[in-house]
């Protein structure tokens, strides 16, 4: 067989690629998380195989080969790019997904031998939907490295349809309802129903139905959800269930007893992706079962049973809170902007936070305090500005792109400090630095796009940061 040209390998991928994001179960957030269906589950899988096989052409390390032969022949490579296919090439390779397919069409080793079938199941899921967000990410490379002229891929592997698709809509109305002939509208029906999904139609059925309460240590109640019963498995004297408590979002609960002695429980939040969204309610109710104490099953009663939880260790709860805060920034800049920033990542520095904070804050409209020193200004009029100008950016982090609006930097009360000509930039040009008058004092930040009072008005004091765990007295910018 002719080996395939790297282009060819990446079109191939790119094609592959599509189909996978054009399935449902990722256009819909909620419907990976609600992948105990396992036929809807099974046709993503199938999508996902041939990414993981060596007999296929786009099998991963063959891509992500040619990817690199590509960059090698061109002449915009830079480290920076492929630095980030080294990443890339690292979390493929951390997936550990077999290349066989001797028990379906993508195994993972941690499907151990005699593991119950909801179990392998939803390891399955696991591996799956981490295999179909890591194609995504690949894609978007690609897509980056087409855009900057880094690579080219043929047009059609772009333009092709991936997906064979004819929308169609369900009706549900009363028993005995007359039903009209199909060409006529049914926008005329009383209370239309939203489409059907997994957890909607579990939870139509009473015996998937589950109230749950997570109550204080005073025994005040800090939430309640209306949970949707996935799955429960019991082996020995441990029950498993997997309730779905949000869209996307699943508490896996395990329960141990002995002699009819329920002994403490152990809660934890899974998530099927990484939007935002989801993440952001994965990690908020985290933090409510940290602060809770007791996990409520049954409508109040005497019908009701309470288990206690265990004790979370303080460094989960801060990092708990600091992830739900930087979530939180980057949905309010999305929705905001209305860009989209892209999906979760973890460990993102100090200053990065801080940043994302300050960036949310001026595109509030707001003051915010900014750092304690700026660069040298290089002013054309020759006069010391009373406002350094900077124009909009993008601010990367970690993979997310966070449109930051045109802002002013300074203060009412800095000494700036003329350092002489800059003839190079023009005749009247000269070269400026600003002093604070403490080293308490932060310069200021404020975006003309979303602020209209003058310059002379803007307030001495900025916003605070508000950030868990940084100590913005301390804090060294």
């Amino acid at each position: 067989m002719t080996s395939l040209q790297p282009a060819d390998t990446v079109a191939r991928f790119v094609l592959r690629a599509r189909r996978i994001g054009a399935h449902s179960l990722l256009r819909d957030p909620e419907a990976l998380a609600q992948a105990a269906d396992e036929e809807v589950f099974e046709s993503l899988a199938a999508r996902v195989r041939p990414l993981t096989s060596k007999q296929e052409s786009t099998f991963y390390p063959k891509v992500l080969s040619a990817i690199r032969r590509l960059l090698d022949a061109s002449s915009t490579s830079t480290e920076q790019r492929l630095g980030r296919l080294g990443d890339l090439r690292a979390a493929w390779k951390a997936l550990k997904v077999d290349d066989t397919d001797a028990t379906g069409p993508v195994t993972d080793s941690e499907l151990a031998a005699g593991s119950s079938f909801g179990e392998r199941h939803l390891a399955a899921v696991n591996v799956v939907s981490r295999v179909a967000a890591l194609t995504m990410e690949t894609l978007r490379f690609i897509e980056q490295l087409r855009d900057a002229g880094a690579v080219t891929v043929d047009e059609q592997a772009w333009t092709a349809d991936v997906v064979l698709a004819r929308p169609a809509t369900m009706y549900i109305a009363p028993p005995n309802t007359e039903i009209s002939p199909l060409s006529e509208s049914y926008d005329d029906l009383d209370a239309p129903q939203e489409p059907p999904t997994r957890p909607r139609m579990l939870h139509s059925v009473p015996a998937h139905k589950l109230r749950i309460e997570l109550k204080a240590s005073d025994g005040s109640s800090i939430a309640v959800y209306h949970a949707t019963v996935l799955d429960e498995v019991v082996e020995d004297n441990v029950r498993t269930w997997h309730l779905m408590v949000d869209d996307g979002v699943v508490l896996h609960v395990e329960m141990r007893s002995e002699d009819d002695d329920t002994m403490e429980m152990a809660a934890k939040v899974l998530t099927a992706n990484e939007d935002l969204r989801i993440a952001h309610a994965a990690s908020t109710l985290e933090l409510k079962l940290c602060r809770s104490v007791v996990l409520v099953f049954g409508e109040p009663g005497p019908d009701s049973v309470g288990i206690p939880l265990q004790t979370p260790e303080p460094d989960k709860v801060l990092r708990l809170r600091e992830t739900t805060e930087l979530l939180e920034d980057l949905i309010d800049l999305e929705d905001v902007t209305g860009q989209e920033i892209g999906q979760v990542v973890r460990g993102i520095p100090l200053l990065d936070r801080v940043r994302i904070r300050q960036t949310r804050l001026l595109w509030a409209g707001q003051v915010v305090q900014w750092d304690r020193a700026l660069g040298q200004l290089i002013s054309r009029e020759g006069t010391p500005p009373r406002w350094a100008p900077v124009e909009p950016a993008v601010l990367e982090v970690g993979g997310l792109k966070i449109p930051m609006p045109a802002i002013r930097l300074g203060h009412r009360d800095a000494t700036w400090h003329d350092h002489g000509p800059a003839p190079e930039f023009g005749p009247d040009t000269r070269r400026f630095t600003a002093t604070l008058p403490s080293s308490t004092t932060r310069f200021l930040a404020w975006s003309p796009h979303t602020r209209t009072t003058e310059p002379d008005d803007v307030p001495q004091a900025g916003a605070p940061w508000g950030l868990t765990g940084i100590d913005e007295a301390t804090c060294p910018f």
